[in-house]
């Protein structure tokens, strides 16, 4: 397995020689599988490991039980080991998240943070094909497009995920003939959660049909994947031809040319729809499929003006030459806000805006603005939430007392509607900044002269 396993490595180019690798360790098979795989490809590639175990403490005595395991491992075959325990449910209450995301920041969280303390270049998880298949099974049955149904990457961009080629029945009969213990998460068992049904039930049944049915979906995956590359980036530039983004007093509003709109196929056209989605929400989550045919259809109708409500309070409207899509001030409406976790530097989204997140390196401390904030690299591990107002918000004043965000935003004579676009930075529970609008906080303890950037600016198509 281990020759599989180097080679998977090299032809994905997942590593470099005297690179740093923090494995991220459950203790479970899989896990400890990759460590073991990583501590033979160490030894004759000039490469350094740590380890680093979440505790997500929530199954009480078993999860320090796992805790230990990884621990008493590390310990007895020399390696760099760390633990952090994070509060998965208080973080999902305060964050109005579900466990499963909640607990899924915070391990990335944690796992970047250590990352940073101990000079890591690459994290390396245990993700392998069943994952892969149970995830595109997952995507499927919720009704997911080709995007959703294209899988993870053996590489995304300092994550590596050397065994996303192995079956699990392949990673447990090598951990037997290794004699690898490893721990086993009860919470597996239950078919509670539908991807636990997933994996016991219907992956099952499937193999009466294809005993072959992993390698099938596997390799269906890997031409989705390549098919959704090419339409993604034609329909960017397709989109650039055809789309504008406005911003006006209120809300922003994308306009869609009609005449070229109509000329495209079906494909191409829904997916020039998502991207303007896109650009207003950050987001595309909640527009189906049908949605998505209503709006095509509309547009070919050769009737004039009409107009269909969409999710998240958005408005599409149709006149002889465009369609507009838009928030609608009488319907707007969200069932929960959005949430950015900045756990890593690159490009995000958020409501018809951009946040570009850098790393830069500054002698003397730089001045933060409500547009560009920045915060020493040690402190940013706290972690960076961006989202939408949620009620309640506030923010401390110098004089001692508070002020609620809601109140700011009436003191600013921002609009309903557009203050659902407002990002608000958070670091840890504290409010720093309302993009764009107010800066609150940038006095920092810290003589870290490495700075987390955080650029807020509107999009344009």
């Amino acid at each position: 397995m281990y020759r599989e396993f180097e080679k998977y490595i090299l032809s994905n180019n997942l590593l470099q020689q005297h690179q740093k690798i923090l494995v991220a360790c459950s203790g479970g098979a899989d896990s400890m599988c990759l460590l073991h795989l990583m501590q033979q490809l160490a030894a004759c590639r000039q490469i350094k490991l740590a380890v680093c175990h979440v505790n997500h403490q929530l199954r009480a005595t078993e999860s320090e039980q796992d805790a230990a395991f990884v621990r008493n491992y590390c310990q007895t075959h020399g390696l760099e080991f760390e633990l952090v325990a994070v509060q998965v449910q208080e973080f999902a209450k305060q964050q109005a998240l579900s466990i499963e995301q909640a607990a899924r920041h915070l391990r990335y969280q944690a796992l970047y943070q250590v990352m940073s303390r101990l000079g890591c270049d690459l994290l390396a998880t245990a993700h392998n094909k069943n994952d892969q298949v149970e995830t595109f099974l997952l995507n499927m049955l919720r009704g997911a497009g080709i995007a959703g149904l294209k899988g993870m990457l053996p590489k995304q961009g300092n994550i590596i995920r050397p065994l996303l080629d192995t079956e699990r029945s392949l990673i447990e009969s090598f951990c037997v003939a290794n004699n690898l213990s490893y721990c086993h998460d009860s919470s597996n068992d239950s078919h509670e959660y539908l991807r636990n049904r997933v994996r016991h039930e219907l992956l099952p049944s499937l193999k009466e049909y294809n005993p072959n049915i992993l390698e099938t979906i596997a390799a269906n995956m890997q031409n989705l994947r390549c098919d959704a590359l090419y339409l993604e980036q034609q329909a960017k530039t397709i989109a650039a031809t055809i789309l504008q983004l406005h911003q006006n007093s209120a809300f922003p509003v994308v306009h869609i040319n009609l005449g070229k709109f109509t000329k495209l196929n079906q494909a191409m056209a829904t997916r020039v729809v998502l991207l303007a989605i896109e650009n207003l929400l950050g987001h595309t989550q909640g527009i189906n499929r049908k949605q998505l045919l209503k709006i095509y259809e509309l547009a070919q109708e050769q009737s004039g003006a009409k107009q269909l409500k969409l999710p998240h309070g958005l408005l599409l409207k149709k006149t002889y030459t465009e369609l507009t899509i838009s928030f609608d001030a009488a319907t707007i409406a969200r069932t929960s806000p959005v949430v950015l976790n900045i756990q890593q530097t690159g490009n995000y989204s958020f409501s018809g805006a951009e946040l570009s997140v850098t790393q830069e390196y500054h002698c003397s401390k730089p001045q933060s603005t409500a547009s560009t904030l920045y915060i020493p690299l040690e402190i940013a591990q706290a972690g960076i939430i961006v989202r939408s107002r949620q009620s309640g918000d506030y923010f401390a004043l110098k004089n001692g007392g508070r002020k609620t965000v809601k109140s700011f935003f009436i003191d600013q004579k921002i609009s309903k509607e557009q203050r659902e676009q407002v990002p608000l930075l958070y670091l840890g529970n504290k409010l720093l900044c309302i993009m764009g609008y107010r800066l609150i906080s940038s006095e920092f303890s810290s003589t870290d002269q490495n700075y987390l950037v955080i650029k807020y600016k509107k999009n344009k198509i």
